[in-house]
This record gives C-alpha cells, structure tokens and sequence, in this order.
C-alpha cells in the first residue's frame, strides 16, 4: 500500500472514539467524534492553492484529502467542529516517503496529520493538547479548537511534517518544530476498522499518548 492507496481507503465516513493520557497535567480524557474524509485530485482548487502556498510545484502533488470533523470530550458541552486539507507530496525515487502540507492557518501542538483521522476528539493537540501555561509565551496563543482546553498553537510554515510507510502497510506521520515532536502511527486492522496511536514530547519530555479507534459509517 502507498499513500494515494491509504487516503483512498481512508475515504468516507467515520466514528473514532479516543483515549488520551497527558503524562503531566491532566488526567485521562475520552472523546468521540464524526470525520468525513474527501479525496481530492491534484488539480484541485485546494490542492493547487496549498502547493503555492508551500512554494511547491502544483504538479508534484498529485492528490490531497479533506478533512470534516464533529466531535465532543466527555465532560465537555462544547462541540468541536473544523476542517482541513492534507496534502501528500511523495519523494520522486521512493514514494513510500514524502512530505506533507496542510492548509494555512495556526497548526496545533501535535502532529498536524492527525487531521486526516481524528478531527474533533482531541483534547490535547492538534491531535492532543498541552495547556498554554507549559510552554513559553512565545509559543502559546490560548487555542481552543479540536476540542481541548487553551493550547499552544504553530504556524504551518514553523513545522515540517514527513510521512513513511513500511511493508506492514503502517503509515507514520511525524511533525517537528522548534519544540516540538509528535509522531502518529495509522493501520486498517480491516478495511473498515482503523487504528491510531499518537504521543507527543514537548523539549524532549513526553508530555502525551492516546489511542483512538474508527469505524468506517459509509463512503462519500
């Protein structure tokens, strides 16, 4: 499977249902969401948009998903509602590797691919959060959205993000910033059941691990 085949597959609806443990502040948190995930073709309005924000060529990116989400955190009234777009651009000699976009905008302080499985449960960044309070000034805002208390959030262009995926058909996404690592690992345990682990480490210290589950709801 290469990365076209797994946002193929990924395409549809889905439930996911996530457990997050923030390792220094809060305790365990449960949420749920509803994701629908759209593939896009590489002459997509949003995918060439996307490539000249990243001053990439159009043409290299021959497809993009988006991303729809709906979610709660139990204990929380609020719903979590957004979207994005993801874009994949895969190396030339080895397509099993590749660069990642996503739409502009502040991305939040775990591995902005979380976008394409996850949308609205995530208490803690951009799949997880960390309140504000723990990072510097510099790189805290107060963000509230995917569902979680005030977190830090990352201009897109602050953060690089690479995807790989090994010949079990596992797909690893990593993001890195300044501060910040998040590495998120997704498999298809059937075609319509999905897993997912994220752990997030904040200046070398592991600060976040979750795991979610997804069943697939129908096709788009």
């Amino acid at each position: 499977m290469d990365i076209k085949e797994f946002f193929e597959q990924s395409a549809g609806r889905w439930f996911s249902q996530r457990t997050s443990n923030h390792i220094t502040s809060q305790p365990i948190k449960n949420g749920k969401s509803n994701i629908t995930m759209e593939m896009l073709s590489g002459d997509a309005p949003e995918v060439i948009k996307l490539c000249k924000q990243y001053q990439i060529e159009p043409g290299i990116a021959i497809f993009g998903l988006k991303v729809i989400w709906d979610g709660t955190v139990v204990g929380e009234q609020k719903k979590q509602t957004g979207s994005t777009v993801v874009v994949a651009v895969p190396n030339p000699e080895n397509p099993d590797i590749g660069k990642l976009l996503r739409t502009n905008g502040d991305v939040e302080e775990t591995s902005f691919l979380d976008a394409i499985a996850s949308g609205g449960n995530q208490r803690q960044s951009l799949m997880g959060g960390t309140p504000k309070t723990a990072l510097p000034p510099q790189d805290s805002t107060g963000s509230r959205s995917w569902g979680g208390p005030p977190r830090p959030r990352y201009l897109a262009a602050s953060l690089k993000c690479r995807y790989s995926i090994g010949q079990d058909d596992v797909l690893t996404m990593i993001t890195e910033g300044k501060t910040l690592y998040a590495e998120e690992r997704f498999w298809f345990a059937s075609p319509n059941f999905r897993l997912r682990t994220n752990v997030l480490q904040q200046r070398g210290q592991l600060t976040m691990a979750s795991l979610a589950t997804e069943i697939r709801l129908g096709v788009t």
